[in-house]
């Protein structure tokens, strides 16, 4: 919400406004780095594909 509002307040600035996305895993027994590392990636990549300044968490 802090991204969406300082969108919001800052129309008519020239300087880009940052958005935050972002895909949280879970760490199982059987994960690695890259396995952890790949669904974390693969849920931020949902959460940019349904627009900007979100999050998704592993279920």
């Amino acid at each position: 919400m802090l991204f969406q509002e300082l969108a919001y307040l800052n129309k008519s600035a020239k300087t880009p406004i940052p958005t935050l996305s972002i895909g949280v895993s879970i760490r199982h027994k059987e994960d690695n780095l890259r396995t952890l590392y790949q669904r974390a990636d693969s849920l931020l990549y949902e959460v940019k594909n349904d627009g900007k300044n979100n999050y998704r968490i592993e279920a």
